[in-house]
């Protein structure tokens, strides 16, 4: 199991978003602001692609013609972030952060 260093929590909206009752510009939104609060690594490269992806959200959240296709392009970009390997064991270790589009919408929060 990997040692996750961060956690975003994407529910209620992610959940709202796949029902249908949610415009993906505004799951775009939510997540923007949520990875804009976490907390800096203070590792240039991680926090520099952190807030690239965060104006990607950003830039979505501006279009409310997004589809879940054109998110899923932003999303994959944020995944690929958020398991960067921040040591060298074989097997699980430290990775960047959990998306967490799984967890109940009581425990929501950055």
């Amino acid at each position: 199991m990997a040692d996750w260093q961060r956690t975003i929590r994407l529910n209620p909206e992610w959940a709202q978003a796949k029902a249908g009752s949610l415009a993906m510009n505004e799951l775009a939104r939510v997540i923007a602001e949520r990875l804009k609060a976490l907390p800096p690594f203070g590792v240039d490269h991680l926090d520099e692609e952190r807030d690239e992806i965060a104006i990607e959200f950003s830039e979505a959240a501006r279009d409310p013609s997004i589809t879940g296709d054109d998110l899923d392009e932003v999303m994959r970009r944020l995944y690929d972030w958020a398991d960067t390997r921040l040591d060298d064991k074989p097997f699980g270790g430290k990775r960047v952060c959990w998306v967490d589009t799984i967890s109940p919408a009581s425990q929501s929060a950055a």
